[in-house]
């Protein structure tokens, strides 16, 4: 994959690959508002025919600074 940030001038390159139909991805998340910010819960994982299973769980809290 190759970018040209505008206000950075220059490329850059990250490289990529294609994935295969041995896995799969799971992303499940929630939110919520409150007054001064918001809470999200974040869980996400792959199942894989090898052993290349993973989980994790994000718990956040976003508030504005001022």
């Amino acid at each position: 994959v190759e970018a040209t940030p505008v206000l950075l001038g220059g490329t850059y390159s990250v490289g990529a690959y294609v994935p295969d139909d041995d896995y799969w991805l799971f992303n499940l998340g929630a939110s919520t508002d409150f007054a001064r910010g918001t809470v999200f819960l974040t869980g996400s994982g792959t199942a894989s025919k090898d052993d290349g299973n993973y989980w994790a769980v994000t718990l956040g809290v976003r508030i504005p600074i001022e």
